[in-house]
């Protein structure tokens, strides 16, 4: 009977360190840490509940994406000696009143140089190929390798456009400047997000921090709505900020633009004397 109880025992004990050891591994397993390199975009993704809430909006605007001129994609952009300005991607929402709402990345694919007076060409094309309007818009310089978000708008004679085409301005080769602020120095966090349904805008707050040893001097904070992983939606604050400093931002989007996701990106087009 001893010897029973002996083996019993034994068995018992096994069975409980076998249980102790898998949840052990369970542990290890739903560990969850989460990080990132300094000054990449801030990505939201919307809940369920707020993509099923917006859903059932009723969307007063039309909003469209376009991939034209674009060359390639974050995850493949790429440096060589010989690149040079490339459109990553670029949306339009047209507003319902005449105004085409432009969000776009752009990237510097050399390795060694910057340019100066780089940025895009817009143009809208009404159903019969007529141009409803074109415009340039240009930032000042960007470094070899850095990605720079653009939030603009041009006018299309109160029609919304047929056609969108954007394409890169290239500018002018230089030296790169080590003493530029690139878009990785200034991080982007604590962003929320806040969508007023009765005034139809939607709000960001969050802050930037400047991890470079110059202030920024035209600085600005731009926000990119996707939807289905195209650009929907777009919008931009000034926001200037100390060396080594932070500095919150509040700025608003007109419009309930249907989205899923959100970018949020922050740089600097000069550098303070």
């Amino acid at each position: 009977m001893k010897k029973k109880s002996i083996r019993f025992l034994m068995v018992m004990m096994v069975i409980v360190l076998a249980i102790a050891m898998s949840a052990c591994g369970d542990d290890k397993s739903s560990d969850d840490s989460s990080g990132g390199s300094g000054g990449a975009p801030v990505e939201k993704q919307k809940d369920e509940s707020d993509q099923n809430d917006d859903s059932a909006k009723e969307e007063k605007e039309a909003s469209n994406s376009s991939s034209d001129g674009a060359a390639t994609s974050v995850k493949n952009f790429k440096t060589s000696k010989n690149g040079t300005i490339v459109v990553i991607e670029s949306g339009y929402r047209y507003d319902g009143e005449g105004s085409l709402e432009v969000g776009a990345l752009v990237g510097n694919a050399n390795s060694e140089s910057a340019f100066v007076d780089f940025g895009l060409t817009i143009t809208a094309y009404a159903d019969d190929g007529s141009i409803l309007g074109t415009e340039d818009v240009t930032q000042f310089t960007i470094q070899p390798g850095e990605i720079r978000p653009f939030s603009t708008s041009i006018e299309t004679k109160d029609k919304e456009p047929k056609k969108v085409e954007i394409e890169a301005i290239e500018g002018d080769e230089e030296k790169a400047d080590s003493k530029a602020i690139k878009t990785s120095d200034l991080a982007v966090s604590n962003v929320s997000e806040n969508v007023d349904k009765e005034d139809e805008s939607i709000s960001y707050t969050g802050q930037i921090t400047n991890k470079s040893k110059t202030d920024t001097d035209g600085g600005m904070v731009v926000v990119l709505l996707k939807n289905k992983g195209k650009i929907v939606g777009t919008g931009y604050e000034y926001v200037d900020v100390k060396a080594g400093k932070k500095k919150a931002f509040d700025f608003t989007v007109y419009g309930l633009i249907e989205h899923d996701k959100y970018e949020m990106y922050a740089y600097s087009d000069y550098v303070s004397d």
